[in-house]
């Protein structure tokens, strides 16, 4: 009988991120590492449902802290025309934040 190995979070993490980078099958990874591919899709499963709770509460305090200006009340054009620039700024960092999240999670699978 084999001995168990025991792998550590960040080995397993290193397996699956090279399954998503080197678009190898599952049963040369396993075999390379003496594992099964089930455990490593147990593991890739693991890592992307660990990494949405995670990153699901910054999501939700960055929307919240998009605040809409009241443009309707605003008398002159250049109060709304600062409101909606203030707008777009937020908008366009929410964006770059999003975008930094995405890549990160791209890069831990």
């Amino acid at each position: 009988m084999a001995k168990r190995k025991y792998l550590s979070i960040a080995e397993k993490r290193a397996i699956v991120a090279e399954k998503q980078q080197n678009k190898v099958s599952m049963k040369q990874l396993a075999e390379k590492y003496h594992v099964s591919d089930s455990m490593i899709y147990s593991w890739q499963k693991q890592f992307r449902e660990q990494d949405a709770r995670t990153i699901t509460p910054d999501i939700k305090s960055l929307v919240e802290s998009v605040k809409t200006p009241k443009l309707i009340n605003m008398a002159s054009s250049s109060e709304r025309e600062l409101a909606l620039s203030q707008q777009l700024e937020a908008a366009m960092d929410e964006n770059d934040t999003l975008k930094k999240i995405i890549m990160t999670l791209g890069r831990a699978l």
